[in-house]
Order: structure tokens, then sequence, then C-alpha cells
């Protein structure tokens, strides 16, 4: 276990260092030990042959030289080739027996028993010699001693043959033991060899091929989007920094995920509030244009009343000029006079309740142009969050294009999903940039017709007062005529008053009528306005419910990413 650790904490530089270092270290090992057995046979065989050249090879010699010792007749007569023979012989015995004593002594096992027995039987060899050597110099006295002693002197030299025969069978027996016990331990060690080798391949590999399995899964988690992999590598090594690095890239891509759904949730409460303020909006157009075709009603009402009374005005004028030039028949036209003036102070007070209703209905409009103002003004606010929740996005899917771009191949899917975010957000920004484009244009024309209202305002205060002025008057007048028929001496200073009165009544219905017509051309752009500002706020409506539609698009795509 410590060893898998510690192979795990290892690069695989190291890993690969260390494995090819271990699997030279067992060759050189098992090289050794086969040279070090090689190197044993060698050594016995040497030794095999140094025993067969010391002793076998010695003793056929000295067989040979017995042989030609006992091919002579005559000693008397070839002592010299006697004394060399002999002094072979001698020389063989004493190589022999200084091999023998040194291979005894080297010896501890059986072939140590050999060995003595070998040792002991050279020197009764070198006994029986001597005995020879005693007859040989009485050779004409005893030569059938000389015989039988180099007889059992052979038989000896046999017997010490067969005990050297023995001593190197067991040591080709010992031979082919220590043969087999190096063959054993060469195999026991190429055996141990491959057998660590294998652990130690299957240790190194392990802590290679895990670590890449645990990042493949990483990796194929982190392309399918599932943003909450944790890396399961605890070791500090290439591949459990590779896995840290996805594991901080997902940690990244989900936190910029979460903003994006957070940025996307915003969005669309913008989005449904903008709705809902368009909504407003294009009522409060639908009340303003309502207003507008009531006060657009009241005003040709009052346009029709204004020459009603611009009419009687010039009627009464016309009676005047006629009532002068025939006062005989002022008493008749008196009657006339005072029914047409009681009908001028009724058209006047008309003319006046029309004029204040009018007023109301101006009021009314301006109010509700104040309200449309005001709309734009949070329309606009709004926009411009939505502007800056664009560009947040923007920025969003920028960052994670680039947390795609550093995941290499594995983030290439989230690369085309953050494409497709970037685009959604710069269409969102364009979209409000028209949004924001249209609001402002409706401001400016709000404001225009905010404008012409004060002047409609002002139109109809001047109408109002001309309308009190002209009740004013109606009542003057009647009270005129009830004095004309209770002082009919005073008629002709009254009908000259009364045409003074009628002139001004003529001037002021002109004055009237024109701003009635000045009031009825405001009161069309005031409701050319009204319906525009309707049409930019259906316009509004539709741009919110695409930019509706963007954030839920954006939520779906964002749905395809595990956060949690």
């Amino acid at each position: 276990m410590f060893l898998y650790r510690f192979l795990s904490n290892l690069s695989i530089q190291w890993k690969l260092y260390l494995s090819t270092l271990i699997n030279l270290s067992l060759v050189f090992i098992v090289v050794i030990s086969s040279i070090f057995g090689l190197y044993q046979i060698n050594q016995d065989i040497t030794e095999t042959r140094t025993i067969y050249r010391n002793t076998m090879g010695k003793s056929i010699q000295i067989n040979y030289h017995l042989l030609e010792l006992q091919a002579i007749k005559d000693f008397s007569e070839e002592q010299i080739t006697v004394k060399q023979l002999v002094s072979s012989v001698q020389q063989n015995l004493v190589e022999i027996e200084n091999y023998l004593f040194l291979f005894t002594a080297e010896n501890i096992d059986s072939q140590s028993e050999l060995g003595g027995k070998a040792l002991k039987l050279n020197r009764e060899i070198q006994d029986n010699f001597e005995t020879i050597l005693s007859f040989a110099s009485n050779a004409k006295k005893e030569p059938d001693a000389i015989r039988k002693a180099t007889e059992k002197l052979i038989k000896n030299i046999q017997t010490f043959d067969g005990l050297i025969q023995s001593i190197i069978i067991n040591h080709q027996e010992g031979l082919q033991k220590r043969n087999q016990k190096i063959k054993s331990s060469l195999l026991i060690g190429f055996g141990l060899s491959f057998l660590v080798a294998m652990v130690l391949s299957y240790l190194i590999s392990r802590s290679v091929i895990q670590p890449v399995r645990s990042v493949k899964r990483m990796a194929t988690s982190f392309a399918e989007g599932d943003l909450t992999v944790v890396s399961p590598i605890e070791t500090k090594e290439d591949f459990g920094r590779l896995a840290q690095t996805f594991e901080t890239a997902a940690s990244n891509l989900r936190k910029l995920i979460l903003s994006i759904r957070e940025s996307a949730l915003k969005v669309r409460n913008t989005s449904e509030e903008l709705t809902h303020t368009s909504q407003e909006l294009s009522n409060g157009a639908d009340r303003q244009n309502e207003y507008l075709m009531n006060v657009s009603k009241s005003i040709h009402e009052l346009f029709d009343a204004v020459e009603q009374v611009s009419q009687s005005a010039i009627d009464q004028s016309t009676e005047t000029n006629h009532a002068i030039e025939e006062m005989s028949s002022l008493a008749l036209n008196i009657s006339d006079i005072n029914k047409k003036s009681t009908i001028v102070d009724e058209d006047a007070k008309q003319m006046l309740e029309i004029a204040e209703f009018g007023k109301a209905n101006i009021d009314l409009a301006v109010k509700s142009m104040k309200e449309i103002f005001e709309s734009s003004k949070k329309i606009t606010q709004i926009v411009t969050v939505i502007n800056e929740i664009s560009g947040q996005t923007n920025m969003l899917a920028l960052n994670a294009a680039i947390e795609a771009a550093r995941a290499g191949e594995s983030g290439k899917g989230f690369a085309v999903v953050s494409e497709e975010i970037s685009k959604l957000a710069t269409r969102s920004k364009q979209a409000s940039k028209q949004i924001e484009e249209l609001i402002q244009e409706s401001i400016v024309r709000v404001e225009k017709g905010q404008e012409n209202i004060e002047k409609v305002v002002s139109s109809f205060s001047r109408v109002l007062q001309n309308a009190e002025d002209s009740v004013k008057i109606a009542s003057e007048i009647s009270d005129l005529t009830q004095v004309q028929q209770n002082r009919s001496e005073k008629v002709l200073l009254s009908v000259t008053h009364l045409t003074n009165l009628s002139n001004f009544i003529v001037d002021s219905t002109r004055i009237q009528n024109d701003f009635v017509k000045e009031i009825g051309t405001v009161m069309e752009q005031v409701k050319g306005i009204a319906d525009t500002d309707r049409e930019r706020a259906r316009e509004l409506a539709i741009s919110n419910e695409r930019l509706y539609q963007m954030s839920e698009e954006l939520r779906e795509l964002i749905s395809n990413f595990i956060v949690e």
C-alpha cells in the first residue's frame, strides 16, 4: 500500500524512469547470476580436469612404466632404463600423493573418504614399488619375486584407478547437482524477477491508468454539462494536477453559469415589469385618446356655440343699427331684443360651461401626458438596466468562452453555448437600444405635446375669460333691455351702448373662433401624438415579448448545465 501511494505521487516521467531502472536492475541481477553460475560450472569442469590429469593421467603413466619394467628380462643389463622408469614412477606417485593429500584436505564429504582410501592405496603402491626396487638390486637372484611384486603393484594401481574413477564419477555427480542447483537458482531468479517486474508494472500501470480513467470520467461529465464534478485524485502528480485543473475550470464555469442564470432571471423579471409598464402606457394612451376625443367633441361644440354667438352678435348689431334708424319701432323691437339677449345670455352661459368642461378635459390630458412622460422616464431607466444586464451577460459569455478555450477539446461544446449566449446578449442589447430610441422619440413627442397642451390650456383660459366676459355682457344686455322697457326715454342711449357692446361681442366671438380653431389644431396634434405613443407602446410590448423569449431561450440553454 505504501509502495502504491509512493508511485501514485510520482509524475509519469519519474514512473517511466523508475520502471526502466527496476527492469534494468533485474536484468543485471539475472545476468550476474548467470555469469556466476557459468563461472562455478567452469571451475567444476576445471577441477574435474585437474583431478583426472593429476590422478588418472599419472596412473596411466605409472601403468605404462610398470608394463615396461615388467617387459624387461634382465634388469642388470638395462640399469639405466630401469632407473629412468623407476624415477618417473616415483615422481608420479609423489605427485599423486601430494594432490590426494590436498584433495582430501579440501573436501570433507564422501569425496574426502574416497581420497583418503586412494591416498592410503597410493602409499601401499609406493611401498610395493620400494619392494620392487629392493628386488631389482638382486634381479639375477630373484626375478620371479620382482614379477610378482610388479603384478601386485599393477593390481593395486588398477584398484587405485577404480578409486580415482569413483572420485571422478562422484565429482561429476556433484557437478551435475551443482549445475541443477544453478539452473534452479537461475529459474527462481528469472521467476522472481518476472514476478517483481509484473508487480511493479501492475502498480505503475495502475497508478497511471486509474488517474487516466478518473480524468476521462471527469472530462466526459464536463463535456455533458455536469459542472459539479469533483477531482477523485488526491495525489499531486500530473494527472492529479490535471484533474484539479478540471475541477477549478468546472467551478469557475459553474459560478459563471449561475451568474448568467441570475442575470437571465433579472432580464426576465425586468422584461415582465417593462411589459407591464408598456401595457400601462398603452392603456394611458388609450385613455388619453378617449379624453382627446371628448375634448375634440367639446371643442367642436364650443366652435358651434361660438359661431352661434358670433351670428347672434352680428344679428344684434344689425338690429341695433335698425333700432337707431327706426326709433319709432323701438317699442315693438324691445321684446325681440329682450328675447335675443336672453338667448345670448344662455348661449354665453352654455359657452362658459363648454369652456370649463374643455378646460377640465385639457387638464386631464395634461395629467395623462405627465403620466406618459413619467412612464417613459421609468421605461428609459428600465432599458438602461437591460443594457447593463446585456453588457454583463456579454462579458459573462466572453469569460465562458475563455474558460472553454482553457478546457481544450472537452470545452468545445460549451464554447458553442457561450457563443450563442453572446449572440443573445447582443440581440438583447440591440433590442433594448431600439426600445430606448423609441422611448426617447416618444419622450420628445410627449414634451412637444405637453407644450402644445400648455398652449391649449392658455388659449382655453383666455376663452374661458372671454366666455365669462360674454356671460357678464349678456347679463348686462338683459339688464339693459329691462331698463329699456322701464325707461323708454333712455332707449337711444341704451341702444347706442348696446351697439357698442354688440361690436365688442362680435370682436370677442371672432377671437374666440380663432382660439377654438387653434385649440382644434392643437388637439389634432395631441391626438396624433397620442396615437403615435400608442403605436410605440405596442412596439415596446412586442420588443418586451421578444426580450422575454430571448431570456427564456437563455434559461433553456443554461438548463443544459448541471450546477447543483
